[in-house]
């Protein structure tokens, strides 16, 4: 399969929208309260099939910059994700606290 030099600029061009579309999401959602809302997990669901297409384009079309950029999408999702339970564990080990004050 040939690949012209515009549909991998293309394919770069996408990735970069990704990566700068995490990246606006890491910075206005996260700073704001820490919490991320339900509908921001949806767009992170979304969005987040981005990193293993272009690793596995990358890998197929035998470009490094398309393998990096994949696996620095696949290791945001990963942060943010892990960000979300933290939070979450955080969050109920809150509501068990004030439970038990409770209690007492």
């Amino acid at each position: 399969m040939t690949v012209t030099p515009f549909i991998l600029s293309s394919i770069i061009l996408l990735m970069k929208g990704t990566i700068l579309l995490f990246a606006i999401f890491i910075f206005f959602i996260f700073g704001k309260d820490g919490k991320t809302p339900n509908f921001a997990m949806n767009l992170v669901w979304s969005f987040g099939i981005g990193g293993p297409l272009f690793l596995s384009s990358g890998i197929f079309l035998e470009n490094f910059y398309l393998i990096k950029g994949g696996i620095f999408l696949i290791i945001m999702l990963g942060l943010i994700l892990f960000h979300q339970v933290i939070s979450e564990y955080f969050d109920n080990k809150e509501l068990v606290e004030e439970e038990t004050k409770t209690k007492k």
